[in-house]
């Protein structure tokens, strides 16, 4: 059935140029795909490796309160974390993590926790300046923040 006034040619579908550009864009954008996944996986390590880390943290903190002990957590050169509860893991090497404002005479990269709650007190920051992330445990009440 004809419309008045619109000729049906006009309603039957896209023409070849129409679909060439579409193509041409999907293209372009399957392309580019890579390189912006490559660009935002070191801020997602990043960040993946804070959370794990804060997440151990509380953890350590939590075993010195109920089982009323001592407990640390250790970061070895950077890569390598020792828990008090469960086996040691590496940090991947492409994510950076120092440790900063330890309490003096406590051993570098190793924060305690006490059967009140307390602790030791640092700071760590993860990844590098441009997808960097910081985890704060404070020394008085043990509560560690992360960003």
């Amino acid at each position: 059935m004809r419309t008045i006034g619109r000729s049906a040619r006009a309603d039957d579908g896209f023409t070849l140029l129409e679909l060439l550009v579409v193509l041409a864009v999907m293209g372009l954008l399957i392309a580019a795909a890579p390189a912006i996944i490559a660009a935002a996986r070191p801020g997602r390590d990043a960040l993946a490796v804070t959370r794990a880390l804060a997440e151990d943290l509380r953890t350590a903190r939590a075993i010195a309160v109920r089982e009323n002990r001592m407990t640390s957590f250790a970061l070895q050169h950077g890569h390598a974390v020792t828990l008090p509860a469960g086996p040691s893991y590496d940090i991947p090497p492409s994510v950076p993590v120092r440790m900063v404002g330890t309490r003096e005479g406590q051993p570098n990269g190793r924060i305690d926790f006490f059967p009140d709650g307390s602790a030791t007190g640092s700071l760590l920051l993860i990844g590098t300046a441009e997808h960097q992330h910081r985890i704060l445990v404070h020394w008085l009440t043990g509560q560690v923040v992360d960003d």
